[in-house]
């Protein structure tokens, strides 16, 4: 037992697994920390956080996948709670490769198609197969859905998946790739995160689905208010208190805080990208003054969107809340004002 100081000073350990991003790079460096709590860190890309995490359950804290969470919630077989941190978001209007010989000009031109994901849990395909539906007249039940890897053999399903999902899901096989199989025109499109090696050549016949992606995304933007949310923090459900989830919420806040206000600041570049400053006012005017806010509230729209598509792909019960994903305690926490 510990007496006097060493017991006041004593920290609870937690095994904290998360990507290097500008979001979380003052928690790495010890600019941010916790109150009583000592964070063993474990820097990693997030395919890897994922099976140490949600699959593995070796972290402590976790770095998520949204997709992933949604389905092991769904199955009772979750061993994390969500906390409203949202280390990664990207709109997917720029995830989608067509072939450019096959006639197809607009997302509904993809009715009918075979189309190459990752992962029929992964949280990016989830997004972009909702969108198409959604807002652009993709119709989910006629499109064969084969899966594998987009550059290497193998596939993202971390879970199980559920009996409700399309009957028209197809492996590429142990030794396809989604992009061999793209540029041979065995497939008609790819919903990749990053561009496929076939599309990075001049002469090959791929193409991003729309043009003008980034001006794609805006206007999706100004008419839904949705950033789409890929990771979140989770935190193992034997680990979690109301404490230990306040101190994550405020220190992943304070962590994102510094990086947005860095982007800001024109007198030494951190990022290297000359006119950085200008693309971060630029987001501002059309995102507002948080363009990535934590909590529930101002990003409940998203989250339900999220769970619709989910829904509509039969990878969760409709009655899926998205309370439900989330630590209790954590629904109504919200950032602090800087002012």
């Amino acid at each position: 037992m510990l007496e006097g100081n060493a017991a006041s000073e004593a920290k609870r350990v937690l095994s904290v697994g998360i990507t290097s991003t500008d979001r979380t790079r003052a928690i790495i460096d010890g600019r941010v920390t916790i109150p009583g709590i000592d964070m063993k860190l474990t820097i990693d890309e997030p395919q890897a956080l994922f099976r140490s995490g949600q699959v593995g359950h070796q972290l402590d804290v976790a770095e998520m996948s949204l997709g992933t969470h949604l389905l092991q919630t769904d199955m009772g077989t979750a061993a994390y709670w969500a906390i409203p941190i949202y280390l990664s978001r990207a709109f997917r209007h720029g995830s989608i490769f067509v072939r450019s010989d096959r006639s197809i000009l607009a997302p509904a031109n993809l009715n009918g198609r075979r189309i190459g994901i990752a992962g029929f849990q992964q949280t990016a395909t989830i997004w972009a197969r909702g969108i198409l539906a959604e807002h652009y007249g993709l119709d989910l039940a006629s499109v064969s859905w084969i899966v594998g890897g987009v550059d290497a053999p193998g596939n993202l399903e971390r879970t199980t998946l559920p009996a409700g999902v399309p009957r028209h899901l197809e492996p590429a096989g142990d030794d396809k790739t989604l992009n061999a199989m793209l540029l041979a025109g065995e497939i008609d499109a790819i919903i990749s995160p990053a561009p496929p090696v076939g599309a990075r050549g001049a002469d090959a016949p791929i193409k991003s689905l729309f043009g003008n992606c980034a001006e794609e995304e805006r206007q999706y933007f100004a008419k839904t208010g949705i950033f789409p949310v890929m990771h979140v923090l989770g935190i193992k459900k034997a680990q979690a208190d109301d404490d230990i989830v306040a101190g994550l919420f405020d220190a992943f806040t304070a962590a994102k805080n510094l990086a947005q206000s860095e982007l800001l600041k024109g007198n030494y570049l951190r990022v290297s990208l000359p006119w950085v400053a200008d693309e971060a006012r630029r987001t501002i005017e059309v995102m507002g003054e948080n363009p990535w806010s934590y909590g529930l509230a101002q990003n409940r729209a998203g989250l339900e969107a999220m769970l619709r598509y989910a829904c509509a792909d039969g990878l969760i019960g409709a009655d899926r809340t998205v309370e439900s994903l989330f630590y209790p305690a954590s629904l109504t926490m919200a950032e602090r004002s800087n002012g």
